[in-house]
């Protein structure tokens, strides 16, 4: 085996570092999107359960848009 110079053997080992960062980015940005994806999927589900979900037994507010006049909106309601 011939004789290698250190300046040699530091760029190798330099190369093989970089090598290593580049395949743990493309790892950690390829667990990153199935990460985002379970996210997003739960996230319909939540969303798909809250429409879901009955309507309270007290009636809602009213529709400030269905009033014509502050008075109305501000009376008291007789539960």
């Amino acid at each position: 085996m011939e004789p290698v110079s250190i300046p040699e053997l530091t760029g190798g080992l330099i190369d093989c570092v970089a090598q290593l960062i580049r395949i743990t980015e493309e790892i950690l940005h390829f667990i990153t999107q199935q990460q985002q994806v379970p996210r997003l999927e739960q996230n319909n589900r939540v969303e798909q359960v809250e429409a879901d979900v009955a309507p309270p037994d007290k009636p809602s507010l009213p529709d400030l848009a269905n009033f014509s006049d502050l008075e109305s909106i501000l009376s008291l309601r007789d539960d």
